[in-house]
């Protein structure tokens, strides 16, 4: 039953890869006559071809070819646009994440056309019969060159921020990989952990965590403790596991992942330094050890800024983050501010102004902003972000609703505490039914509850804020094994606020 035919590509491509040789003169000679046709128009400086628009559109849609020719060539496209990229762990350097990005509008381009012309071969196909019978059409069986060509187009979706698309294309491949391989098989391993990475951007962080402690208990089944592959895997899980407020499991996950990399791959791999970068960042999601936190990212962007370049996307997420333990250690926010910026820079440059990633900088630079008392180029950035956020991730997206307990922040520390508090109340119950382990103890639910908390007691609500105080406390006590440092924070500002309601009631007592 399944599809033994030779992939569709143009003749000089197939005959390469059965012979594994590609006649690059060849294709030379090719482009040579086309250009001289003028059909096509070469860059030198970039060894790159292009074709004018009009051409194009004659090109695909001449009135020459037929619909079945024209679903062979759009196939041709898809497949050759595949072949040029590469499946992890190769094409991870900078000039691979620069092609993947210019690459996006081809695919998007070739697909559509795919689609438009399968249309018009099953409007034909009824056509045939008149309405009356209902025939199945011969159809193309998904197979390995499908689910190969959907995996690689799915990178340069997740690359580019288009989570949705990559999860389209991630599940087919991973139900064909269940059905033919199972998660025993490596291949299967490694799409289920792109999927649940994806749900991971998407803020769908127990989907997530559940297929990441699939692929680890089959690794630690199948290969051990100490593989390389079953480390990377708790790894990714113990991402999983901060987002969903799970700090000390996702602490000791990643703490063992770490030690068990550093002895089979030496402290200075790419993967022990990203392992090591993401130890530091639960660190300072868990408000422990910022000393700690700050030495594991400042090794992990020095060792990645040296093998992969200061401005690979891994070395600018542990650049990012060192920015924000600075922040969160209070020390030199106008450092921070510097180096957030210059990630912001090389992601706009690298994959967009509007892509999620971007948008992230830009609401962690509002945050360094709001510690040096900058509040209106705070807003600003925020407001903006907020407003592409929307449009293009929903305003129920867990980045959209981090973004707006940032900017009720800021409008509290304006004074502004009417729309600080709609702002804040709003987060806290988007975030109410969010998909977590924690339920309605979310951790960003409990992050904007803190926020809102102090907004109270700005305003003298000391019973509203008192109130938030036990529920915040409850909460975190779910968080964390152990006492978590910002439970700590939130005892001490309720007992000073029942200071505040007894001084209160001392001073009516007095007046009375």
């Amino acid at each position: 039953m399944q599809d033994r035919s030779s992939p569709v590509l143009p003749s000089a491509i197939r005959e390469g890869r059965a012979l594994q040789f590609f006649d690059e003169v060849r294709i030379r000679y090719a482009l040579r006559e086309l250009i001289q046709m003028s059909l096509v128009t070469q860059d030198e400086s970039a060894d790159s071809y292009s074709m004018h628009p009009l051409v194009h559109r004659w090109v695909q849609e001449r009135p020459e070819m037929s619909t079945s020719e024209q679903a062979v060539w759009s196939q041709a496209a898809a497949t050759t646009l595949a072949h040029s990229i590469l499946l992890p762990p190769l094409g991870e350097s900078e000039a691979d994440e620069i092609f993947r990005r210019d690459i996006l509008p081809h695919i998007d381009h070739v697909r559509s056309c795919l689609a438009a012309i399968n249309d018009k071969i099953t409007e034909n196909r009824k056509g045939r019969w008149y309405g009356l019978v209902q025939w199945p059409g011969a159809g193309s069986r998904f197979g390995r060159d499908n689910a190969i060509l959907y995996a690689k187009f799915s990178i340069v979706f997740a690359q580019n921020g288009r989570w949705d698309d990559a999860e389209s294309l991630q599940l087919a491949v991973k139900q064909y990989a269940d059905n033919i391989l199972g998660l025993e098989h490596p291949i299967t391993r490694r799409i289920t952990l792109a999927l649940a990475l994806t749900y991971w951007n998407q803020g769908r962080g127990d989907e997530a965590a559940d297929l990441q402690d699939a692929v680890l208990q089959a690794c630690m089944a199948s290969l051990g403790p100490n593989s390389h592959e079953t480390l990377m895997s708790m790894d990714l899980l113990g991402q999983g596991r901060w987002q969903q407020g799970r700090y000390s499991e996702a602490r000791m996950l990643q703490q063992h992942a770490v030690e068990g990399l550093i002895k089979i791959r030496g402290p200075r791999h790419e993967d022990t330094l990203s392992v090591m970068g993401n130890l530091g960042r639960t660190l300072m999601k868990f408000y422990e050890n910022p000393d700690e936190a700050k030495r594991l990212l400042s090794q992990a962007y020095d060792g990645l800024s040296e093998l992969l370049g200061p401005t690979h996307l891994k070395s600018l997420v542990m650049k990012e983050e060192l920015a924000l333990v600075i922040l969160q250690m209070e020390e030199e926010p106008s450092l921070a501010a510097t180096m957030i910026e210059e990630v912001l820079v090389s992601r706009k440059e690298k994959l967009g102004k509007e892509h999620p990633y971007s948008l992230l900088a830009m609401v962690n630079l509002a945050r360094a902003n709001i510690a040096m008392g900058q509040f209106k180029e705070a807003e600003s950035l925020v407001r903006w972000g907020l407003e592409v956020a929307d449009r293009n991730l929903s305003h129920k997206h867990i980045g959209t609703l981090m973004g707006r307990t940032v900017l009720g922040v800021i409008l509290t520390r304006q004074s502004r505490f009417d729309e600080a508090e709609d702002t804040l109340l709003g987060v806290i119950e988007n975030l109410r039914n969010f998909s977590s382990f924690r339920g309605d103890f979310h951790p960003d639910r409990l992050g904007a509850m803190i926020e809102l908390a102090k907004c109270y007691k700005l305003q003298g609500r000391v019973n509203d804020s008192i109130r938030l105080c036990d529920e915040t406390i409850e909460g975190l006590s779910k968080i964390s094994l152990k006492e978590h440092p910002l439970e700590k924070m939130m005892k001490r500002l309720k007992l000073e606020l029942i200071g505040m309601k007894n001084n209160d009631r001392k001073r009516e007592a007095i007046n009375t």
